[in-house]
């Protein structure tokens, strides 16, 4: 949390800020800075305007520009971080935990709140940023990929699938929240070794991935404990789930009880009747 349709829907929000000029950086996080430090990035960056906005996987990349020449301000989320964006006329109630602070010349103000302070922000020439472990790492996006290129990832790898749909270094965009919902809609159990599937479970896993998260996109988003839209909007995704966050209430698909287990080292949520158990 937050996961794909979280970034997707701030990639989005966030083009509310092309063609603004920045006028000035600020953090008291720079041990969470990557790539320059904040002495070089709060004199460099003045002056950049934002020219584009991208993704890739749960990442928010800011393209910027300055008499042609091109820069990237990225961001990840992690597990507690959002960007609000607030304008000159707006007044947000702000917590204590905003940490990096990017100011645009039209008094614009761009916030990143991370109470837990696990975000990460990269800045620099883009092959400097994406030459950066993560992004060398990074698997290929769950919303882009082909079926063809999505079972050669899974069948290159062992272990559990709830473990493998987590890896970003398999697929990137999937978290905690869309990989419950995802294997309950495949009915396929959580702990299902990747070695006993069949090319009929990792379609039916391919096809619901592409589903679920276009689900969660529609919905806004899946708003609880910290994220929120960048205008401070609140996702739906929380309360259209099938499984997630629902033990003790009736699968809606054949009315047993959902259980939450431990799978991948994560609470995780599932139908022990639609999903059932298949081990070796």
């Amino acid at each position: 949390m937050p996961e794909l349709p979280e970034a997707e829907i701030t990639k989005r929000k966030l083009k509310n800020l092309l063609g603004k000029k920045i006028q000035k950086f600020w953090t008291n996080l720079s041990q969470n800075l990557k790539n320059s430090s904040y002495k070089f990035i709060k004199k460099d960056i003045v002056n950049y305007k934002i020219n584009k906005i991208k993704r890739l996987g749960k990442v928010i990349l800011v393209y910027l520009n300055k008499k042609n020449k091109i820069k990237i301000l990225a961001f990840h989320q992690r597990i507690s971080g959002r960007l609000i964006i607030q304008n000159k006329n707006q007044k947000f109630k702000l917590s204590n935990h905003i940490h990096f602070i990017i100011t645009f010349s039209d008094k614009t103000q761009l916030f990143f709140e991370d109470p837990r302070k696990f975000g990460i922000v990269w800045y620099g020439f883009e092959k400097d940023v994406l030459k950066d472990k993560y992004f060398k790492n990074l698997g290929p996006d769950i919303l882009k990929i082909s079926f063809s290129t999505f079972k050669k990832q899974l069948l290159k790898h062992s272990g559990q699938i709830k473990s493998a749909l987590l890896n970003q270094k398999i697929i990137a965009g999937i978290g905690n929240i869309l990989a419950d919902e995802i294997l309950w809609y495949s009915k396929i159990h959580p702990k299902t070794q990747i070695k006993t599937l069949n090319l009929i479970q990792i379609k039916k896993i391919w096809q619901a991935s592409k589903k679920i998260i276009n689900k969660s996109i529609k919905l806004g988003g899946t708003s609880m404990r910290n994220w929120l839209h960048p205008d401070n909007t609140i996702g739906n995704f929380q309360n259209k789930t099938f499984v997630y966050g629902k033990k003790n209430q009736n699968c809606s698909r054949c009315n047993t009880k959902i259980i939450k287990i431990k799978s991948s080292g994560r609470g995780t949520y599932l139908c022990p009747k639609c999903q059932t158990k298949s081990m070796p």
